[in-house]
């Protein structure tokens, strides 16, 4: 069994959102993937909040600012809290790369998308047994869009 199934707590994600701000207790149980693969600690400090960057935010950066991959493990024995405030983005707008964020030469590394069909095509998928992703199984990925939510 390997350590992440054996606390209490949220495996390893990217929030799809453009920025997230968390605030923590003062229990322990946040943790960050570091630039060379390892986990590190992230401890609550009073009177702050972690910020993490989302998926929205790396496509519009060019990838640039990488989104902060994370997940919480509470190993102490105590119950934890937080409470987190996701940035996101109307699910209207068309996400791009911000022509700031592409260099001389380079090329966008992401396609221009609609934030709203971005993330359905994310959250089905990752939620099999949602009453939502059973209703929409048989349609391929890349044809789900956000507005098959609204009808």
């Amino acid at each position: 069994m390997d350590e992440e199934s054996t606390s209490v707590g949220l495996g390893a994600h990217a929030d799809f959102s453009w920025l997230t701000l968390v605030l923590q207790d003062s229990v322990p149980a946040l943790e960050v993937l570091n630039q060379d693969g390892l986990w590190v600690d992230a401890p609550p400090q009073p009177g702050t909040f972690v910020c993490n960057v989302g998926q929205y935010l790396e496509r519009q950066s060019n990838g640039k600012f990488p989104a902060t991959v994370h997940r919480v493990r509470n190993r102490t024995g105590n119950q934890r809290y937080s409470l987190p405030f996701f940035l996101t983005m109307d699910p209207d707008v068309d996400l791009e790369v911000l022509d700031c964020c592409v260099d001389p030469g380079e090329k966008p590394r992401f396609e221009s998308i609609n934030v709203g069909d971005l993330y359905i095509r994310r959250v089905l998928p990752a939620r099999r047994k949602h009453p939502t992703s059973i209703k929409f199984s048989g349609v391929p990925q890349e044809e789900l869009k956000y507005e098959m939510l609204l009808s």
